[in-house]
Order: C-alpha cells, then sequence, then structure tokens
C-alpha cells in the first residue's frame, strides 16, 4: 500500500460537490464522490491513489474542529434537556434527575471536547448562607453522579453554588419556588 500522508482542509467549505478529473487525487469515504461536500477544518489521513488507476480509498477521520459542529448540533438536538429539580430543603437526585443525567453523561461521552457547568439554586426559604451551601451541595451531587456514576472525567465538569440569587420564578409562591430549587447546566466547546 501508499504510505499513508495526513490531509488538512482549511477554509474549504464549499455546497458544491466533489470532483476530480482523470490523474488528479481525490480523498473520499464515499462509494459516490459526486455526491460529496467538502467539509471545513477536517483532518483526514489517506492513501495516495489516482482515478485512472484505482478506487479511492476510505478516509479515516480524526477528532479536529469538525467535531465541535458535530457536538454543537449533538447538543442543540437535546435543548428538551431540563434543569435538574430538588425537594424543599434536599439535595438527593431523584429518579428523574437521574434520567436527564444519563443523557447529559451519553453527550459528553460522544463529545469528548465538550465541558459542562453546572450551577445549583435555591430558592429562598432558609437563610442567605444555608441556601449557597444547599445549591452548592446540589451542583455537587450532579458533577458526582456523572463522574462516579457514569465515568465523566472530573476535570470536564465546573460545578458551583448561586444560592438563591438566581431565581427563576416568584418566591412567594410555591410552584415558583419548586423551579427555583434546580440544578441547571450548560455545555461548552
Amino acid at each position: 500500500p501508499a504510505p499513508q500522508k495526513p490531509i488538512e482542509f482549511a477554509d474549504a467549505s464549499t455546497d458544491e460537490p466533489a470532483s476530480a478529473s482523470p490523474g488528479q487525487k481525490m480523498v473520499t469515504s464515499s462509494p459516490e464522490p459526486h455526491k460529496l461536500k467538502v467539509l471545513p477544518q477536517v483532518k483526514a489521513t489517506y492513501q495516495e491513489k489516482t482515478l485512472e488507476s484505482e478506487a479511492p480509498t476510505p478516509v479515516k477521520v480524526t477528532k479536529a474542529p469538525a467535531q465541535k459542529i458535530i457536538c454543537t448540533n449533538l447538543v442543540s438536538d437535546h435543548k428538551d434537556l431540563q434543569p435538574i429539580y430538588f425537594q424543599s430543603n434536599s439535595d438527593i437526585l431523584t429518579q428523574e434527575a437521574k434520567d436527564r443525567l444519563d443523557k447529559v453523561a451519553s453527550m459528553l461521552h460522544e463529545c469528548d471536547q465538550a465541558q459542562l457547568v453546572v450551577q445549583g439554586h435555591a430558592d429562598a426559604l432558609g437563610g442567605l448562607r444555608d441556601n449557597l451551601v444547599l445549591s452548592v451541595m446540589r451542583a455537587y451531587n450532579v458533577k458526582y453522579y456523572l463522574v462516579y456514576e457514569r465515568g465523566v472525567s472530573q476535570s470536564r465538569i465546573t460545578s458551583g453554588g448561586l444560592g438563591e440569587g438566581k431565581p427563576i420564578a416568584d418566591n412567594q409562591s410555591s410552584s415558583g419556588r419548586q423551579l427555583n430549587r434546580r440544578v441547571d447546566f450548560s455545555f461548552v466547546f
């Protein structure tokens, strides 16, 4: 076999189908090269072949900035991921919360460049200090579950508590307080 050479497409984004004339070299993993589109920032390894002599060999794509696009799409497909909610004065994860966190862990395993930011919150019942500690513990328990129960690297998760400082609902009603007892998470690429 021919020696493998690295290639990088930079600023080669186009909606035009990929093509090559006889004698030119082409990188493809498709049996139908006329249907290919060139993606930006893709690193690949290929074996040199000419179109006249043999069919192109498959491309082995390595992790590159193109994975950021894939991960961003994966996360945006799961916009339905809601915050993790807690009972009053509790930092215990419910089964529903664990099910949601399993989806988050799955996304982190698929996108190993993604980082997760976990923010704990509390309602306005209780003292400021107690609510801050409670919000930190809620965020910590989410991180603990992802790391020790689902195998996500600890270095990929940042967690912290904001106490009652960032409510998303009115703390005067029980339904509003329920929405404020939560952990939010966001992905960073």
